[in-house]
């Protein structure tokens, strides 16, 4: 998996928020299990994928870790990629864990970090869909 490095990656390393890979950015949540919606930080630590909720606009900060999830326990991850999105939207993504449907948009230029969660996902070995 290649090493992914940006300002935010460097910062969420920093505080053990990330692994080496620096799979990690800012989305909007879509949905959330609670009901909860808006900005957040998602990092890939290890064969966990970690949702903080954060603080800031032009200097993002993650607060509190909201959820943990196993990557393994992961089913039906998708993303979208199409050039509309990655010119002026971002990447959206989804899948399901625990019975839900966790839903992420604006993932502006975060290809790579996206692909490296998907590969982990994929590595983890679960049935897809």
């Amino acid at each position: 998996m290649a090493k992914l490095n940006n300002k935010f990656s460097d910062k969420m390393l920093a505080l053990g928020h990330c692994d080496e890979h620096r799979a990690c950015f800012i989305a909007t949540a879509a949905s959330l299990p609670n009901g909860d919606y808006g900005m957040v930080a998602v990092s890939l630590k290890g064969s966990e994928l970690l949702i903080f909720d954060v603080k800031g606009f032009s200097n993002v900060e993650p607060t509190r870790l909201v959820n943990r999830i196993p990557v393994n326990e992961i089913t039906g991850f998708e993303m979208s990629s199409n050039l509309f999105a990655e010119l002026f939207k971002g990447f959206s993504f989804r899948f399901k864990y625990n019975g839900f449907q966790w839903r992420f948009k604006n993932c502006a230029q975060m290809k790579e970090q996206l692909a490296a969660i998907k590969q982990a996902v994929e590595s983890a070995g679960h049935d897809q869909r």
